[in-house]
């Protein structure tokens, strides 16, 4: 996976998710070695752990707490009008602030929202991924061994 944003000043790098990610605007670190993950946003007020998604998650900015313990996961954000849900990846999504849907049924994924004039598909992370307002283009392609 690669991805670039133009309006963040992102840019990300997966290969599998050894992944690294930086954003300018967002005063944004990320760090996965295949998850065990840390993240640091100075603008969002924002920190992340993984440790391979037992994950907690925490922005003061987005008014946001996270829980994951493996993908059983739980979101709300007051500020984005948000919800999620996941028991590993059935996963629904809903945000009334970013005119957002997602749905998942273990990442066959669709995502669509009319605030960031983005569109997202999956169909388990041969993912593609667009949006006009953040200038964000995004591809993966999960390599499979044999």
């Amino acid at each position: 996976m690669v991805s670039y944003s133009k309006v963040l000043g992102m840019v990300s790098y997966s290969k599998v998710l050894e992944m690294v990610s930086y954003s300018k605007v967002l005063g944004m670190v990320s760090y996965s070695k295949v998850l065990g993950m840390v993240s640091y946003s100075k603008v969002l007020g924002m920190v992340s752990y993984s440790k391979v998604l037992g994950m907690v998650s925490y922005s003061k900015v987005l008014g946001m707490v996270s829980y994951s313990k493996v993908l059983g996961m739980v979101s709300y954000s007051r500020v984005l009008g948000m919800v999620s849900y996941s028991k590993v990846l059935g996963m629904v999504s809903y945000s009334k602030v970013l005119g957002m849907v997602s749905y998942s049924k273990v990442l066959g994924m669709v995502s669509y929202s009319k605030v960031l004039g983005m569109v997202s598909y999956s169909k388990v992370l041969g993912m593609v991924s667009y949006s006009k307002v953040l200038g964000m283009v995004s591809y993966s392609r999960v390599v499979r061994n044999g």
